[in-house]
């Protein structure tokens, strides 16, 4: 489970923009929106950071001895004019992106000398989830310019285009890379939270639940924004998933419980304008954890029996679509199995209520 979008610039924009050799060191970090429905990042959002400025165009020395440095500038404020629109304009934002991509490609952007177009091409890539060619431009200029104040950025633009490939291992790979130059805590904690998923889908347990314990930690520190705040709480319902795994369905239920009391109706979590799975199917895991917390926590057994149920035909979904080799096919249906014969029992002992009365209601913040 992942925000659904990157870190992306907004309207609003702070920028780090400075020289890191002759004609070739200038990058741009935009930080504006960081938007899970928008991951990113529909959008969760992030608001733009304080004391944001224009950016600062090349020295004009600089200008003058660099050939071509002056043309390119010019390029690269028009295209981010057109990335910058406001998001709610989305008709003329997708518009706006192809119009950016036909300038960036008509210019060579991708083999520019001028590292701050090549990222620039990278981001309109990434808002066309154009996630081959993100991979394809990005590992060349990171391997060219790896200290580049866009390496950072560039490294979250690349690590995000794996985990919409599926690919675990480069994605962590980038999100280490990422994690070594971001140093704003509010962009470590979704970094984390993804480099705890990526953790998690190869098998390195252990190093997930730490990660994910590490975002949820890093959330919790900086100013209550809504986009921190979501961070915090996928980390929590990532926390569960991963303890589960790991054979700890105490600690796994404890994650759950504090998950639900943050998200109670599972808004966020089955928000797929916010979040994405890969596989897709893996939804069904963190909806049985849910479950499975609730009816732990049902005083009524009957009310019980009806959770369990629930945790068992998520198992039983999560079974049905996984491939042969998921390495979580065959505790799911471990896992199936427990929560049936978990409801059935709870159902025998609703039955043996001496004044059994009528059934209560599900609670109000019960999804199914």
């Amino acid at each position: 489970m992942r925000p659904r979008h990157p870190l992306r610039p907004g309207a609003a924009v702070a920028s780090r923009i400075a020289a890191s050799g002759p004609g070739v060191a200038y990058g741009l970090v935009a930080y504006g929106t960081l938007a899970f429905g928008a991951i990113a990042f529909g959008t969760m959002a992030l608001g733009a950071l304080p004391a944001a400025r224009a950016d600062t165009p090349p020295a004009v020395w600089e200008m003058a001895r660099t050939p071509g440095l002056r043309q390119a500038w010019r390029l690269h404020l028009t295209v981010r004019e057109l990335l910058d629109l406001e998001p709610s304009l989305e008709d003329r934002r997708s518009g706006a992106v192809e119009q950016a991509r036909v300038l960036l490609e008509a210019a060579r952007a991708d083999t520019s000398p001028h590292a701050f177009l090549r990222f620039d091409l990278a981001e309109v890539y990434e808002r066309l989830e154009a996630h081959e060619r993100v991979i394809g431009l990005l590992k060349p200029t990171l391997a060219a310019y790896p200290e580049a104040p866009m390496a950072s950025e560039g490294y979250r633009m690349l690590a995000f285009a794996y985990a919409k490939l599926g690919r675990s291992r480069e994605e962590r790979d980038a999100y280490v890379q990422h994690l070594a130059r971001e140093t704003d805590e509010r962009h470590r904690a979704t970094a984390l939270l993804n480099l705890a998923e990526a953790h998690m889908h190869l098998g390195d347990l252990p190093e997930a639940v730490d990660t994910y314990r590490e975002a949820v930690r890093v959330a919790a520190s900086v100013p209550l924004l809504n986009a921190t705040e979501e961070t915090g709480i996928l980390a929590q319902w990532g926390l569960a998933v991963a303890l589960h795994r790991a054979g700890d369905p105490v600690g796994a239920l404890d994650a759950a419980r504090q998950a639900l009391a943050r998200d109670p109706r599972e808004g966020l979590l089955r928000n797929r304008d916010r979040v994405f799975f890969v596989p897709a199917y893996e939804e069904n895991w963190y909806y049985a954890v849910a479950a499975m917390a609730r009816a732990r926590d049902a005083s009524d057994p009957r009310i019980a029996a009806r959770h369990f149920a629930a945790a068992a035909t998520y198992f039983q979904t999560y079974s049905a679509h996984a491939h042969s080799e998921d390495r979580w096919l065959p505790a799911a249906r471990a896992y199936r199995d427990q929560n049936l014969s978990a409801s059935k029992a709870a159902a025998a002992r609703g039955a043996k209520l001496q004044r059994p009365g009528p059934l209560l209601p599900e609670p109000l913040d019960v999804p199914y």
